[in-house]
């Protein structure tokens, strides 16, 4: 029986070298991908015919993170969006918590933004907040799309997602203020490393905020295009 860790090893590989084969050889840039994203998508995808954890990889990836990113991003997040494209960062979309599932309004997971520092402090301040069965977390991402009730000047403005870095790109360790666990073995789709995340006053960059629709402005004043 082979060990989920050969599993995941031969899935990223197998993730990675067919989006760059494709780039290479077919002369496909990341900002077409950005461009055409659900067609890209959904193309590559069609080698889950052979390996169903290589589909879910894709599928992870962009449909979730790299999408979210699209969706929800502005131009300062333009950077990251064809890093994500090009598979140059591998990321995970962090929505689902212990106590909530996808009861999005009900996440617990809390954003406090510090004006003085101009910094978002993330926390899982209860068991049930801790974020729980997010793809590519356990072992691979170096960033996730968390969602979180977003606090300015102590008032809840609801949830929002954050760019949030987790590992060092370099070594590959988790940031300190993270702590990340392995969901471990399934079923199926062993290539897959399914993980939690528990915050710990864990401090990120004003421009993480996803700010399509709402923003903190340089007053430190939340601010929305909606009315």
């Amino acid at each position: 029986i082979r060990a989920k860790d050969d599993y995941r090893i031969e899935t990223n590989k197998l993730t990675l070298g067919t989006v760059h084969t494709l780039m290479k050889d077919h002369n496909i840039s990341a900002e077409w991908i950005v461009d055409n994203l659900d067609t890209w998508t959904r193309c590559i995808m069609g080698v889950g015919v052979a390996n169903p954890s290589v589909s879910t990889k894709f599928s992870v990836h962009y449909f979730l993170y790299t999408k979210t990113l699209k969706n929800l991003g502005t131009e300062r997040h333009k950077e990251y969006l064809l890093r994500a494209a090009a598979c140059q960062d591998l990321g995970a979309f962090g929505m689902t918590e212990l106590g909530h599932g996808s009861n999005v309004q009900g996440v617990e997971t809390t954003a406090h933004y510090d004006h003085d520092n101009k910094c978002f402090i993330l926390n899982s301040p209860t068991e049930t907040s801790i974020k729980f069965w997010i793809g590519n977390l356990g072992k691979t991402c170096a960033y996730v799309n968390i969602f979180a009730q977003l606090y300015v000047n102590g008032e809840n403005k609801g949830v929002h997602v954050f760019l949030t870095p987790v590992r060092d790109q370099k070594t590959h360790e988790v940031f300190e203020g993270c702590t990340i666990g392995d969901c471990g073995d399934k079923l199926g789709l062993q290539g897959i490393d399914n993980g939690w995340i528990k915050f710990d006053n864990y401090r990120i960059s004003k421009d993480m905020l996803l700010n399509k629709f709402g923003d903190v402005n340089e007053d430190g004043e939340y601010v929305s295009p909606i009315p």
